[in-house]
């Protein structure tokens, strides 16, 4: 990629993870000047993993409201996006709403399938359904690691979508608190178990006891986690969707195999009352990243053995599958992974919101600030 590349001036957002970047801006003849985001026309431009320019998903056929979603599935990039519509009452004819995610191809800008993920009917005010926005990305909506499906739940019911056609597969009120490798994770507040189901089926593959936080749990998977600050913080994670480390409250993480939640080791971390619940930061091939004693360790992923450890006052920013940026002592500095000693660092604090491909948006530009 070089220096970077410069984005336009005049985009209203970004949204970067693994598959690419999607930059949203005003289509073509437009301005942010001539109106609020929410009215004037706006196209999203692709670009893939390395940076690369793809297509654009033209203005019109989207909400920008809703955000957009990229996905890597069987040898094409996807970009999903969603719409709503509202139908008032026509005389003796009720009134409806309804729920659409439509995929793009990435490359082309064409339209490639478009299912209805929800209807609704009745008399009075019809109120067109809200989206679950942030800053550009789709909430609501995960894709399984192998790009086969995208797993879209709500509270009234759980419908999972064919990425290869829009075919949709009804889970009922199974209520999916996430996607983990090319599994629904789904768990129970009362009863405190963490179940793994197959998305094509929403059959139970396997569960184990777990204490859950609020209303659940969320994951990720792989990388680092991320917290939106719109739900609990995550306690579940996998580095290559075939184990799953949970982390309780007291430093302690266990290894389960996916899918059937079969325990291969528990350790604790050692733990300080100043460290942050959940114990566990992030994994990369081989290894899990954790909080030690207010500073980060790596462990085998394996086996849970302590391999390197950081000093106290190191926060992780990002991981990619060879390196890591952190903060330490007011600077950034990236880390490498195989043997935890300092690459490089800058005098710069904050983190550049580097994703797990290593490319991160800032200054108008996009740029490479990890190593793959």
């Amino acid at each position: 990629m070089g220096a970077g590349i410069d984005l336009p001036a005049n985009l209203l957002t970004t949204v970067l993870n693994d598959s690419g970047l999607l930059v949203f801006e005003p289509a073509t003849g437009q301005s942010t000047t001539q109106g609020s985001a929410g009215t004037i026309p706006v196209e999203i431009h692709v670009y893939d993993s390395s940076g690369s320019s793809m297509g654009t998903v033209p203005a019109g056929a989207f909400d920008y409201s809703c955000g957009a979603l990229l996905v890597e599935t069987s040898g094409r990039t996807l970009v999903l996006t969603e719409t709503s519509s509202a139908i008032p009452d026509q005389g003796i004819n009720l009134g409806s709403t309804s729920r659409h995610l439509t995929a793009w191809d990435a490359l082309k800008g064409t339209q490639l399938w478009d299912s209805v993920l929800s209807t609704t009917s009745g008399g009075g005010t019809v109120t067109k359904p809200s989206c679950d926005f942030s800053n550009g990305t789709l909430n609501g909506i995960a894709a399984t690691l192998d790009g086969a499906y995208a797993v879209a739940g709500s509270w009234d019911g759980t419908k999972v979508v064919s990425l290869v056609d829009g075919h949709l597969i009804d889970l009922g009120t199974i209520r999916p608190t996430g996607v983990l490798g090319n599994w629904i994770t789904t768990g129970d507040l009362q009863s405190k178990d963490v179940q793994i189901r197959d998305p094509k089926t929403g059959k139970t593959l396997g569960t184990v006891k777990h204490q859950l936080w609020s209303w659940g749990m969320t994951f990720s998977s792989p990388g680092m986690f991320v917290d939106s600050g719109a739900g609990p913080p995550p306690s579940g994670l996998s580095a290559d969707g075939r184990t799953i480390f949970l982390a309780d409250e007291d430093g302690t993480v266990t290894a389960y195999s996916l899918p059937n939640m079969q325990k291969i080791w528990s350790t604790k971390l050692r733990w300080s009352d100043n460290d942050e619940y959940p114990a566990i930061r992030a994994s990369a091939p081989g290894l899990l990243i954790g909080v030690d004693q207010g500073g980060l360790s790596a462990y085998r992923e394996g086996t849970g053995e302590l391999v390197w450890t950081l000093p106290a006052g190191v926060s992780l920013c990002g991981i990619t599958q060879t390196q890591m940026e952190v903060n330490a002592h007011s600077q950034r500095a990236v880390i490498d992974l195989a043997s935890g000693k300092q690459l490089s660092y800058t005098a710069e604090s904050g983190c550049t919101g580097a994703a797990h491909n290593g490319l991160a948006v800032a200054g108008g530009r996009l740029s490479r600030v990890l190593s793959p």
